[in-house]
């Protein structure tokens, strides 16, 4: 299943679906505030004009509408923007006298406030992937009662030296990272008393004169990582992936 916006994507994806014999199926975005994707949801006659078009798509079936959250404006899921969905998906099946099937109503963020917010039953589909790979949801706060020690980024020093920073000497680590547009948020040590300084090129710049352990050079230093880190990571073809089946 799809999610797009724009109605010339639509078009060029009937196309393909035509050749190749099949339907697709896609959620139809709306924006109700975040601004990352969609259309803006008081334009509601530039949203009945692509679901107008989409209806005329031989190989397209449009499945459910849905929408973002906390993603780029920062907006958060309430009723109030739940609601704003549902009435959409209502007046487009009165005017087009068809089943909008799936409301889907964001993201892990959503899931986090299951027990503080009502969530009216139309929306019935989340699109969870935080709360999946690295058990965290809104403002990347972890679920209790899950474990999120579920991904580990793994390299080696190539360097530590002590060295004089700010009149003080500190015992500084230096390990390879190899990925571009990394940042220093994206990796939390999993040795708590090691403290990031920078991230320069291919580097990863450490304080370690805190640690209890004693790190010498090759020594591999663990880290866990943000969602925004893992998303990095398993789209580079620099990193390696190790894939760990673990019984519960």
């Amino acid at each position: 299943m799809l999610l797009v916006s724009e109605l010339e994507t639509i078009i060029e994806l009937n196309k393909y679906a035509e050749l190749n014999n099949k339907i697709y199926e896609i959620i139809l975005m709306i924006d109700v505030g975040d601004l990352r994707e969609g259309i803006y949801f008081k334009n509601f006659e530039k949203i009945r004009y692509s679901v107008d078009n989409i209806m005329n798509l031989n190989n397209i079936h449009l499945k459910g509408i849905g929408t973002n959250f906390s993603c780029f404006g920062g907006v958060r899921p309430t009723k109030e923007k739940f609601d704003i969905l549902i009435d959409i998906k209502k007046e487009l099946e009165k005017i087009f006298k068809s089943k909008i099937e799936i409301v889907s109503g964001g993201s892990s963020g959503t899931l986090s406030i299951f027990n503080k917010v009502e969530i009216p039953k139309e929306i019935n589909q989340l699109r969870c992937g935080a709360a999946i790979a690295l058990e965290i949801g809104l403002d990347d706060k972890p679920f209790e009662y899950l474990h999120q020690d579920t991904v580990e980024f793994v390299s080696k020093f190539v360097e530590i030296k002590s060295k004089k920073i700010n009149g003080k000497w500190k015992k500084i680590g230096v390990c390879l990272i190899n990925t571009p547009g990394l940042k220093t948020e994206y990796f939390i040590p999993k040795d708590k008393n090691i403290e990031i300084i920078d991230i320069n090129n291919d580097y990863l710049i450490l304080d370690i004169t805190k640690s209890n352990k004693v790190y010498y050079l090759n020594n591999k230093i663990k880290f866990y990582l943000s969602y925004g880190g893992l998303l990095l990571m398993m789209g580079s073809p620099y990193t390696n992936k190790i894939y760990i089946n673990k019984e519960l």
